[in-house]
């Protein structure tokens, strides 16, 4: 579990599969040490719609809020991983009890 955090305090943009080659950890197992141990949520951007003027001030009003979120220790900030990478799959099961 240490290794996976200094890995991703060195690098928080790094992708799963290099956090996992420098310690020769599995992937998969780097993937459930951040999310159950160290509680980081994937996140991955998408664009998906043309952004509009008014859409610049929203954004802008979003970072300001991140950035004092991260200046006064919220959890949430603390734990969020921006990458290019998606680290979520979905599951192949058929039947709604899985």
């Amino acid at each position: 579990m240490e290794l996976v955090r200094q890995s991703f305090a060195r690098s928080s943009q790094k992708s799963t599969v290099r956090a996992s080659r420098e310690p020769g950890i599995p992937q998969k197992t780097v993937c459930n040490v951040l999310r159950r141990r160290l509680h980081f949520k994937p996140y991955r951007l998408q664009l998906l719609q043309h952004l509009t003027p008014a859409d610049y001030a929203h954004r802008f009003d979003f970072c300001i809020r991140m950035q004092q979120a991260m200046e006064d220790g919220d959890e949430l900030a603390e734990t969020l991983i921006f990458s290019y990478e998606a680290t979520s799959h979905l599951s192949q099961c058929e039947s709604v009890g899985c």
